[in-house]
């Protein structure tokens, strides 16, 4: 079990080591809005250029099977997970969606019950 390391390259890109080993450009609108990062084992990653310094800062959103760590590296945060990738998928933050409020098993529905007002006899 290898795992990944993300790290920022100099300019707008990823660098990805481990199970999975490419550069990845980060989204125009990234820049501006920040980008989410969605890997295989469950883990959701935040992310956030800061256009003074040009440095990358990462977040846990929501925890997956993975060991996260997250170090400082020569252009920001570096990101370590210990766990088997599979793929990773990144987007702008206002194309990444995620829902707080839990999922429905497919066999619940959730109904909403109107009282019918009461006929005189």
């Amino acid at each position: 079990m290898m795992g990944v390391r993300i790290e920022p390259c100099q300019g707008a890109e990823l660098s990805l080591r481990g199970d999975v080993e490419c550069i990845i450009p980060l989204p125009v609108r990234a820049l501006r809005e920040g980008f989410a990062i969605a890997i295989s084992d469950g883990t959701l990653l935040r992310g956030a250029l800061d256009p003074r310094t040009g440095e990358c800062r990462f977040s846990i959103s929501v925890e997956g099977a993975s060991i996260v760590s997250i170090t400082r590296g020569a252009f920001g945060d570096v990101v370590d997970m210990a766990w088997r990738i599979e793929w990773i998928s990144v987007a702008a933050d206002g194309d990444a969606l995620r829902s707080d409020a839990p999922s429905q098993a497919p066999d619940q529905a959730l109904l909403a019950l109107e009282e019918l007002p009461k006929r005189a006899a």
